[in-house]
């Protein structure tokens, strides 16, 4: 964890303990701050509905995640199999069996997906984290919205606005394009097969 990152979780938890203590003093909301808990409601049900929407989505990719995974396995049985009956050990040789080459290039592919859609996880569950992280903050602010200016409360605003667009924008976005090209070769491809078990 870097220094910055310290300081910050130090900050957030100062401010949770102080909105704990102030939440007794703020239990009734006056009249003039009705709009800014309303608000502040307003968006922690929508970083909730959008946390749900992001674990969805990674749920989805976990799934497919294990599906490309079986395909692997699959190939790569049938490649040993082509290799034994074909008495093939050797890269070049294996290229001149048809349909281990094949079988090569879908496994080649199906890397390809695979280490995009690890990525799109790691970043979703970055997304959710932060999401998370700002929706604890809107809650303690609505906690202590009795003593809030409205400029302390914009800034937690315009946050949570760019937190939930990035959401919706995830969302909405393919796990991964199908047609960007294999970032490992056939032979590095043939070589992992063939190494491990």
């Amino acid at each position: 964890m870097t220094p910055a990152g310290g300081k910050r979780l130090a900050a957030v938890a100062v401010m949770s303990l102080l909105a704990w203590l102030m939440a007794g003093a703020a239990a009734v909301v006056c009249a003039s701050d009705r709009p800014k808990a309303e608000t502040l409601g307003y968006l922690i049900s929508e970083m909730a509905t959008a946390r749900k929407g992001l674990a969805e989505r990674g749920a989805a990719a976990g799934e497919l995640r294990h599906r490309l995974h079986a395909c692997v396995r699959e190939l790569r049985s049938e490649i040993d199999r082509e290799r034994q009956q074909h008495a093939v050990g050797q890269f070049q040789q294996a290229l001149r069996v048809e349909r281990i080459g094949n079988n090569l290039r879908l496994v080649q592919r199906l890397y390809g997906y695979l280490e995009r859609i690890d990525r799109r996880i790691d970043y979703l569950r970055v997304a959710d984290h932060t999401l998370e992280y700002t929706m604890r903050r809107a809650q303690d602010d609505l906690r202590m919205v009795r003593v809030l200016e409205d400029s302390e409360i914009s800034g937690l605003l315009s946050q949570v606005e760019a937190v939930l667009s990035e959401a919706a924008r995830e969302t909405a976005t393919p796990l991964f394009n199908a047609s960007d090209p294999p970032s490992r070769s056939l032979e590095s491809v043939w070589n992992d097969l063939t190494r491990t078990p």
